[in-house]
């Protein structure tokens, strides 16, 4: 697994690395500081935090967790902009209803839901209430769906009660 894939380029848009160049400035999404990309011939191409020293002789410290969630948030709502349409699959399990109950039947049905088709507004971390959602997908009629990405720990018990 290559951990910095993705880092913000000289324009502020997130720059994957097999689309960066050698010598171009890039910036971690996760703590801000200057990336450099990796592009040898032994490893997996990714970027690496320039080895900058401080007074202590210690590496620059940078939060996997925190990379990844801010990571993903940004590229779900970039994507979400870009793109005619979003599909969100779910897998559904339906018990049996019949006169005669059959012990343990059911079927796992796949659903697709169309996210833009659903949802035209696509906000990071906007106030709704007393809650800040990761992503909160809007539409006219008033309908809301937050998004939250979990690496790991999930969403508070008052986020997940805020479900309908």
């Amino acid at each position: 697994m290559i951990l910095y894939q993705f880092a913000y380029g000289w324009h502020g848009k997130i720059v994957d690395i097999g689309e960066a160049i050698r010598y171009e400035s890039y910036t971690c999404i996760g703590c801000g500081a200057r990336l450099v990309p990796k592009k040898g011939l032994k490893n997996a191409h990714h970027f690496s935090h320039l080895n900058k020293k401080s007074t202590l002789n210690q590496k620059h410290n940078c939060s996997p967790e925190h990379y990844i969630h801010k990571a993903a948030k940004e590229l779900f709502f970039s994507s979400f902009k870009e793109k005619k349409s979003f599909l969100l699959t779910r897998e559904i399990e339906y018990i049996c209803i019949n006169k005669i109950a059959i012990m343990g039947c059911s079927k796992v049905k796949t659903e697709a839901i169309d996210l833009q088709a659903n949802y035209q507004s696509v906000e990071i971390e906007k106030k709704d209430g007393d809650f800040i959602p990761d992503i909160l997908l809007s539409n006219s009629s008033g309908e809301k769906l937050y998004i939250e990405f979990a690496y790991t720990h999930r969403s508070s018990k008052k986020k997940d009660s805020k479900r309908q």
